[in-house]
């Protein structure tokens, strides 16, 4: 968070990575053969690999669960445009506890790294027990806003650079530094002042209730919600049957689906396709004519 908060040369990697991650998986998926391991197919595999090795760099627990999604993903979409899906979903079906082990390993072990050594002793927590408590603290926005009404000492006067904070800022509309804080981080700083940087996942039913009041949250919650179920429910039928309808459904949905966790993250998530992907799909598009003319050539 630390890296990529600024918005500078640093988060333009960030966002590449972010974008190009989940398409590159979808694409793995795409061409890779499963029934039997060939030669050929090591190439592949070193991508898969290099973005594992992403995923445990950034420090998310969560970001090993993304190849996942992705995967299901990819077999919806197959299913919906009518291709052959049942090998796949096979596959999943049959290995899902172990899917669910590998999860839980590489999150513990992850957990595991993070661990400041300076901490050792009787303050450091049991990696698996880490893990557990992490999803307990999945509801830390709501003790930390709602208890004596704490959410009210938030200013709610920005509502639209809130939402909208990665907009303003990557679009030079207004400076980073006089963009509100996260809500969150704000919450985090009342509670426990720190120099980190830090804290709880606005979510949607907190962040409408600061920013557009009690009724204004009920029907910010909505429109979200009538978002959500359109990725999920219309978009796949309108969007082609190739590798970019297929990625851009799979990103939409991987990301779009922590609308209500975080508002304020998803948006950033849809600047990151609306900004990145063209320019990242120009540069595919060239490679492409590259190889094409050399192939010409080389007959």
């Amino acid at each position: 968070m630390e890296t990529f908060s600024s918005g500078g040369g640093a988060g333009v990697l960030g966002r590449i990575s972010d974008v190009s991650s989940i398409f590159s998986l979808y694409a793995f998926f795409l061409v890779i053969k499963i029934d039997k391991f060939r030669i050929t197919e090591i190439p592949k595999y070193i991508i898969l690999l290099l973005i594992f090795i992403t995923f445990f760099l950034s420090g998310s627990k969560s970001s090993f669960l993304i190849v996942f999604s992705v995967f299901w993903c990819y077999i919806i979409f197959t299913q919906i445009k009518g291709g052959d899906y049942l090998v796949y979903f096979q596959l999943m079906k049959k290995n899902i506890k172990w899917i669910i082990l590998f999860s839980v390993v590489i999150s513990t072990f992850i957990i595991y790294v993070q661990s400041n050594p300076d901490n050792a002793g009787d303050n450091t927590l049991n990696p698996f027990f880490a893990l557990c408590l992490r999803f307990v603290h999945s509801g830390d926005i709501f003790w930390y806003a709602y208890p004596n009404n704490v959410y009210l000492k938030i200013p709610s006067n920005q509502w639209i650079a809130a939402l909208l904070h990665d907009t303003f800022g990557l679009l030079r509309i207004q400076d980073w530094s006089n963009l509100p804080e996260a809500i969150g981080i704000t919450l985090k700083e009342i509670h426990h002042p720190s120099d980190v940087l830090q804290g709880p996942n606005a979510r949607h039913n907190v962040f409408g209730l600061i920013y557009y009041g009690f009724f204004g949250s009920i029907f910010f919650s909505y429109c979200l919600g009538v978002f959500l179920s359109f990725v999920r429910n219309k978009l796949p039928y309108i969007l082609r049957a190739d590798i970019f309808g297929g990625a851009t459904f799979t990103y939409l949905m991987c990301r779009g689906a922590s609308i209500d966790s975080d508002p304020m993250m998803t948006i950033t998530f849809f600047n990151n396709i609306v900004f990145i992907l063209p320019v990242l799909y120009i540069v595919y598009l060239m490679i492409i004519e590259f190889l094409s003319v050399n192939t010409i050539r080389n007959e």
